[in-house]
Protein backbone atom coordinates (compact mmCIF):
# COMPACT_ATOMS: atom_id res chain seq x y z
CA UNK A 1 0.00 0.00 0.00
CA UNK A 2 1.46 3.62 -1.00
CA UNK A 3 1.01 6.60 1.57
CA UNK A 4 -0.35 8.39 -1.70
CA UNK A 5 -3.63 6.40 -1.29
CA UNK A 6 -4.23 7.32 2.54
CA UNK A 7 -4.20 11.18 1.20
CA UNK A 8 -6.16 11.02 -1.73
CA UNK A 9 -9.04 12.97 -1.31
CA UNK A 10 -11.83 10.07 -1.76
CA UNK A 11 -10.63 8.39 0.82
CA UNK A 12 -11.45 8.39 4.43
CA UNK A 13 -9.75 6.51 7.04
CA UNK A 14 -12.61 3.74 7.10
CA UNK A 15 -11.88 3.33 3.53
CA UNK A 16 -8.24 3.07 4.07
CA UNK A 17 -9.23 0.33 6.80
CA UNK A 18 -11.34 -1.43 4.44
CA UNK A 19 -8.12 -1.15 1.98
CA UNK A 20 -5.91 -2.83 4.76
CA UNK A 21 -9.07 -5.45 5.06
CA UNK A 22 -8.29 -5.93 1.63
CA UNK A 23 -4.26 -7.00 1.07
CA UNK A 24 -5.52 -9.47 4.24
CA UNK A 25 -8.28 -10.84 2.20
CA UNK A 26 -5.42 -11.71 0.15
CA UNK A 27 -4.06 -14.02 2.21
CA UNK A 28 -6.83 -15.62 4.38
CA UNK A 29 -10.27 -15.20 1.93
CA UNK A 30 -9.91 -18.09 0.35
CA UNK A 31 -11.69 -18.80 -2.79
CA UNK A 32 -11.71 -18.49 -5.74
CA UNK A 33 -8.06 -17.90 -5.87
CA UNK A 34 -5.58 -15.87 -8.24
CA UNK A 35 -2.34 -17.91 -7.51
CA UNK A 36 -1.39 -20.61 -5.43
CA UNK A 37 -1.67 -18.62 -1.93
CA UNK A 38 -3.57 -15.37 -3.01
CA UNK A 39 -7.64 -15.13 -3.01
CA UNK A 40 -8.55 -12.73 -6.01
CA UNK A 41 -9.39 -9.56 -6.19
CA UNK A 42 -12.96 -9.55 -6.53
CA UNK A 43 -12.88 -12.09 -2.96
CA UNK A 44 -10.41 -9.85 -1.14
CA UNK A 45 -12.83 -6.74 -1.77
CA UNK A 46 -15.75 -9.44 -0.38
CA UNK A 47 -13.91 -10.69 2.30
CA UNK A 48 -13.04 -6.91 3.51
CA UNK A 49 -17.09 -5.89 4.20
CA UNK A 50 -17.96 -9.60 4.63
CA UNK A 51 -15.82 -10.62 7.40
CA UNK A 52 -12.85 -7.84 8.96
CA UNK A 53 -14.63 -4.79 8.70
CA UNK A 54 -17.24 -6.45 10.89
CA UNK A 55 -14.76 -7.49 13.17
CA UNK A 56 -12.95 -4.71 13.74
CA UNK A 57 -16.11 -2.53 14.46
CA UNK A 58 -18.54 -4.89 15.15
CA UNK A 59 -18.30 -3.60 18.85
CA UNK A 60 -18.00 0.26 17.88
CA UNK A 61 -21.95 0.97 18.52
CA UNK A 62 -21.43 4.37 19.06
CA UNK A 63 -19.10 5.09 15.71
CA UNK A 64 -21.11 2.87 13.62
CA UNK A 65 -24.24 4.83 15.13
CA UNK A 66 -22.90 7.89 13.33
CA UNK A 67 -23.56 6.57 10.22
CA UNK A 68 -27.13 6.03 10.40
CA UNK A 69 -27.45 10.34 9.54
CA UNK A 70 -25.09 10.00 6.80
CA UNK A 71 -25.96 6.83 4.64
CA UNK A 72 -28.57 7.73 1.62
CA UNK A 73 -31.64 6.06 1.40
CA UNK A 74 -30.85 2.77 -1.37
CA UNK A 75 -28.39 1.28 0.21
CA UNK A 76 -29.94 2.47 3.62
CA UNK A 77 -32.86 0.53 2.94
CA UNK A 78 -30.82 -2.58 1.23
CA UNK A 79 -28.60 -3.04 4.49
CA UNK A 80 -32.65 -2.55 6.30
CA UNK A 81 -33.31 -5.59 4.39
CA UNK A 82 -30.64 -7.87 5.49
CA UNK A 83 -30.66 -6.72 9.39
CA UNK A 84 -33.17 -6.26 11.58
CA UNK A 85 -31.21 -5.38 14.72
CA UNK A 86 -29.93 -1.51 14.90
CA UNK A 87 -26.60 -2.02 15.74
CA UNK A 88 -25.99 -4.68 12.70
CA UNK A 89 -28.24 -2.16 10.41
CA UNK A 90 -25.43 1.21 11.99
CA UNK A 91 -22.64 -1.20 11.21
CA UNK A 92 -23.85 -1.96 7.10
CA UNK A 93 -24.54 1.47 6.57
CA UNK A 94 -20.74 2.25 8.01
CA UNK A 95 -19.26 -0.31 5.66
CA UNK A 96 -21.39 0.83 2.94
CA UNK A 97 -20.55 4.59 3.02
CA UNK A 98 -16.25 3.12 3.54
CA UNK A 99 -17.17 0.92 0.24
CA UNK A 100 -18.43 3.67 -1.53
CA UNK A 101 -15.37 6.08 -0.86
CA UNK A 102 -13.23 3.49 -2.15
CA UNK A 103 -15.13 2.25 -4.94
CA UNK A 104 -14.98 6.49 -6.09
CA UNK A 105 -11.05 6.17 -5.77
CA UNK A 106 -11.36 2.89 -8.14
CA UNK A 107 -13.98 4.98 -10.27
CA UNK A 108 -11.73 7.82 -10.48
CA UNK A 109 -9.59 6.30 -13.36
CA UNK A 110 -12.82 5.22 -15.45
CA UNK A 111 -14.97 7.66 -17.48
CA UNK A 112 -18.01 6.99 -15.31
CA UNK A 113 -18.75 7.52 -12.10
CA UNK A 114 -19.68 4.20 -9.59
CA UNK A 115 -22.98 5.36 -8.27
CA UNK A 116 -25.26 2.98 -5.79
CA UNK A 117 -28.15 2.99 -7.87
CA UNK A 118 -26.33 1.77 -11.05
CA UNK A 119 -25.20 -1.86 -10.31
CA UNK A 120 -22.33 -3.37 -13.26
CA UNK A 121 -25.05 -5.60 -15.00
CA UNK A 122 -22.28 -7.16 -16.89
CA UNK A 123 -21.75 -11.46 -16.51
CA UNK A 124 -18.32 -12.90 -16.93
CA UNK A 125 -18.03 -16.10 -18.67
CA UNK A 126 -15.36 -17.26 -16.43
CA UNK A 127 -14.14 -16.08 -13.06
CA UNK A 128 -12.19 -13.00 -13.35
CA UNK A 129 -8.88 -12.44 -10.73
CA UNK A 130 -8.10 -8.64 -11.53
CA UNK A 131 -9.11 -5.58 -10.45
CA UNK A 132 -13.09 -5.35 -11.19
CA UNK A 133 -14.00 -1.65 -12.36
CA UNK A 134 -15.00 0.77 -9.36
CA UNK A 135 -18.40 0.16 -9.76
CA UNK A 136 -17.98 -3.68 -9.98
CA UNK A 137 -15.61 -3.02 -6.81
CA UNK A 138 -18.61 -1.27 -4.93
CA UNK A 139 -21.30 -3.43 -6.05
CA UNK A 140 -19.15 -6.51 -4.11
CA UNK A 141 -18.34 -4.68 -1.25
CA UNK A 142 -22.02 -3.57 -0.72
CA UNK A 143 -22.56 -7.37 -1.38
CA UNK A 144 -20.21 -8.66 1.36
CA UNK A 145 -22.03 -5.92 3.45
CA UNK A 146 -25.50 -7.27 3.21
CA UNK A 147 -24.08 -10.93 3.62
CA UNK A 148 -25.61 -12.27 7.07
CA UNK A 149 -23.44 -15.69 7.05
CA UNK A 150 -20.54 -16.00 9.34
CA UNK A 151 -16.59 -15.61 8.08
CA UNK A 152 -14.67 -18.57 9.83
CA UNK A 153 -11.84 -17.17 10.83
CA UNK A 154 -10.07 -20.33 11.67
CA UNK A 155 -10.28 -21.46 7.70
CA UNK A 156 -8.94 -20.68 4.55
CA UNK A 157 -12.00 -22.05 2.19
CA UNK A 158 -10.41 -24.34 -0.53
CA UNK A 159 -6.33 -23.56 0.38
CA UNK A 160 -5.62 -27.15 1.88
CA UNK A 161 -6.94 -28.67 -1.80
CA UNK A 162 -3.93 -27.70 -3.56
CA UNK A 163 -4.65 -28.11 -7.05
CA UNK A 164 -7.99 -28.30 -6.89
CA UNK A 165 -8.52 -24.62 -5.03
CA UNK A 166 -10.58 -23.94 -7.53
CA UNK A 167 -12.76 -26.48 -7.83
CA UNK A 168 -16.23 -26.73 -7.23
CA UNK A 169 -15.10 -28.46 -3.98
CA UNK A 170 -13.49 -25.70 -3.30
CA UNK A 171 -16.41 -23.50 -3.90
CA UNK A 172 -18.88 -25.92 -1.44
CA UNK A 173 -16.84 -25.26 1.19
CA UNK A 174 -16.50 -21.52 0.91
CA UNK A 175 -19.93 -21.52 0.44
CA UNK A 176 -20.38 -22.19 4.13
CA UNK A 177 -19.21 -19.77 4.91
CA UNK A 178 -20.47 -16.76 1.91
CA UNK A 179 -23.46 -15.81 0.77
CA UNK A 180 -24.00 -17.72 -2.12
CA UNK A 181 -27.51 -18.52 -4.47
CA UNK A 182 -25.98 -22.49 -3.96
CA UNK A 183 -27.06 -21.75 -0.15
CA UNK A 184 -30.51 -20.28 -1.39
CA UNK A 185 -29.42 -16.58 0.06
CA UNK A 186 -31.26 -13.75 -1.29
CA UNK A 187 -29.49 -10.92 -0.44
CA UNK A 188 -25.14 -10.80 -0.03
CA UNK A 189 -23.59 -12.68 -3.32
CA UNK A 190 -21.04 -11.78 -4.95
CA UNK A 191 -21.96 -10.13 -8.00
CA UNK A 192 -21.70 -11.88 -11.56
CA UNK A 193 -19.51 -8.74 -12.78
CA UNK A 194 -16.18 -10.83 -11.89
CA UNK A 195 -17.87 -14.02 -9.81
CA UNK A 196 -18.79 -17.16 -11.91
CA UNK A 197 -20.05 -20.26 -10.00
CA UNK A 198 -18.60 -23.64 -10.33
CA UNK A 199 -21.80 -24.65 -9.08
Amino acid sequence: MYGGLARRPEVTLDAFTLVLCHELGHHVAGYPFASAWASNEGQSDYFATQSCGKVLWGSQRSKNAEARALIPALPKAQCDRSWNDTDDQNLCYRLMLASKSLADLAGSKGSSKVDWATPDSSIVSKMYNGHPDGQCRLDTMMAGSLCSADFDSNLIPGKDLGSKRNSAEAEMISAKHTCTRYMKYELGNRPGCWFKSAL
